[in-house]
């Protein structure tokens, strides 16, 4: 993986797990969203440029140049290759979309998919929690959760969970960073059509 050399460790963290709290990607509870919310997802999801490969790396990675009807996407320009995204991104784009569609968030960003079907948005929701899925199984983080009981609530039965855990964490800074400013970044504004697209269909 290209981003591999830019990997960095943090000192152990704890996640603020707290269930009530406020952060830039939440906002305020009770409030509609925010373009300041919106603009902090983009900011570490599709904000964050493509990058372009090597025919040799698409190799490494066991993808195919022609698979069946699906081509690997060339970049337009003169330095050519591939595009490719890394993964983490897409990890976050997909829970961008599935927090935009919670249900007292829908009202507000359901008007932003004006050329698209229910079914459509369906399949994209339904491809995000799928993908988030496989990649939390994929990492399996056996951090402990641990629970406590809370004096100032003697009605409660049941323990609370303490989601508030340490980690050791990949510097996330630092591969932003990285896709930024490496030579291989591409805009995808720039990485142009499919080239199996038919412009009489539309799309």
């Amino acid at each position: 993986a290209p981003a591999i050399e830019t990997i960095q460790y943090d000192e152990p963290a704890f996640f603020k797990g707290d269930i009530v709290q406020t952060n830039k990607w939440r906002g305020e509870l009770g409030k509609r969203p925010s373009h300041e919310v919106d603009k902090a997802w983009d900011d570490i999801g599709v904000g964050i440029p493509g990058i372009r490969i090597s025919a040799e790396e698409l190799k490494r990675l066991g993808k195919k140049m022609v698979d069946g009807t699906r081509y690997q996407h060339e970049i337009p320009d003169e330095e050519g290759g591939y595009v490719a995204m890394l993964e983490v991104f897409h990890m976050l784009h997909c829970l961008d979309e599935l927090r935009k569609a919670l249900f007292y968030n829908w009202a507000y960003y359901g008007e932003t998919y004006p050329n698209i079907t229910v079914r459509e948005v369906q399949e994209h929701h339904d491809h995000c929690v799928d993908a988030i899925r496989m990649s939390l199984m994929c990492s399996g983080d056996v951090t402990p959760v641990t629970f406590y009981d809370d004096s100032n609530v003697p009605r409660r039965r049941n323990s609370f969970p303490d989601f508030s855990t340490r980690h050791t964490c990949r510097n996330f800074d630092a591969l932003v960073k990285w896709n930024w400013e490496t030579d291989r970044a591409v805009m995808w504004e720039d990485v142009g059509d499919a080239i199996t697209w038919d412009a009489k269909i539309g799309g």
